[in-house]
């Protein structure tokens, strides 16, 4: 009788064993058996994570620093600097004189770097830029769809886009690298609206978030 009583008492702890390793073995099946969605960002991710980047951004603030800028935005137009967020009219002056003068060097190394554009237009535009900076944000919200429309949209202009994080904001350097990943997979001007858009939010958790949201890789 002993005997009998103990197997019962051990008959609830066999069934709650059981039912533990049927659970386990069933989310194991499912996680190994579920295909990934499209745009998870895995390679932004991995990229991301690596500073695969890192020194190239580095690189473009020690070549802005160069040619004498030391604030954000700034700009080489045909090699003209133009500094701040100013309206519209300021940068139409500028390009319309370049227009007349004909293709010159931009001023800036531009090679490898996200171009938009006709890549024989006659006027390179340089943004160099801090994505957490917010005159950087008005001018890439305000100012940059109008150069867009009227220069960019119709082959007259080339716009490229250099780093330039300030070590004061914090967010800088990895945003930065985050768009060079993005650029990796051909999807840098759409992402690099999504951080104008969104300057508030620039944490890593984020800047992964952004390239899901576009289906980067």
């Amino acid at each position: 009788m002993a005997i009998d009583k103990q197997n019962k008492n051990l008959i609830p702890i066999i069934i709650i064993v059981t039912a533990i390793i049927i659970g386990g073995a069933i989310i194991y099946l499912n996680k190994n058996n579920r295909t990934p969605p499209s745009g998870t960002g895995g390679q932004f991710s991995s990229c991301l994570d690596s500073g695969k980047f890192k020194n190239e951004v580095s690189k473009d603030l020690e070549e802005g620093q160069n040619v004498g800028v030391n604030g954000t935005p700034s700009f080489l137009i045909n090699g003209e600097m133009v500094v701040g967020a100013l309206p519209f009219s300021e940068f139409q002056k500028v390009i319309e004189k370049k227009l007349t003068e004909g293709p010159k060097d931009p001023g800036i190394s531009i090679e490898g770097e996200p171009v938009l554009g006709n890549s024989d237009a006659p006027v390179t535009f340089v943004e160099i830029s801090d994505f957490q900076c917010p005159y950087c944000g008005k001018f890439a919200r305000e100012t940059f769809t109008q150069i867009k429309k009227e220069y960019i949209d119709n082959g007259k202009v080339k716009a490229v886009f250099k780093n330039f994080p300030l070590p004061s904001h914090t967010y800088s350097q990895k945003a930065a690298e985050a768009g060079e990943c993005a650029n990796e997979q051909g999807k840098f001007w759409e992402y690099q609206e999504k951080l104008f858009a969104n300057q508030s939010a620039l944490s890593i958790t984020d800047l992964k978030k952004y390239a899901q949201e576009l289906g980067l890789k």
